[in-house]
């Protein structure tokens, strides 16, 4: 029988990181929707402020501290290989960006059809925790009796 040193995280605490994260993301948006920027650039500073927002909300928080963001850091929980091991960086930048690219691909669908799916499943896994095998998990390691 395999032991495991952390829980899974839970439907309610990933959700919470993830509004967190995208909230922050959204209301950068929504501030650049009411900004006047130059007519020549006005498309490209509002996509590029947005991009350097959620980059640095969702991604380089994980510099500090693999595995996290600002939303995971806040609901106490992290991601990790499927081994209990601390995820490259590498692997966090593939994740975030394929979270992100196939967010905007199928307009938010992904993270729906995601978010159902890790509710379903016994190992709580989004389909992005399958792809690039990471689980995020609960931060304070469980410590069983026996």
């Amino acid at each position: 029988m395999t032991e495991h040193k952390y829980l899974p995280a839970n439907f309610n605490d990933r959700i919470h990181a993830f509004s967190i994260d995208y909230g922050a993301v959204f209301l950068i948006m929504l501030i650049n929707i009411f900004m006047q920027y130059h007519p020549d650039y006005d498309f490209v500073i509002r996509i590029g402020l947005t991009v350097v927002g959620w980059y640095f909300l969702n991604v380089f928080p994980s510099h500090i501290s693999r595995g996290n963001s600002l939303g995971k850091k806040n609901s106490d929980i992290i991601v990790l290989t499927e081994e209990y091991e601390v995820v490259s960086l590498a692997t966090m930048y593939c994740r975030e960006f394929f979270i992100l690219i196939l967010s905007i691909v199928t307009a938010g669908l992904y993270v729906i059809i995601s978010f159902a799916l890790l509710d379903k499943r016994i190992d709580k896994k989004a389909i992005h925790d399958v792809i690039f095998k990471t689980r995020v998990v609960k931060k304070t390691p469980f410590v069983g009796k026996g």
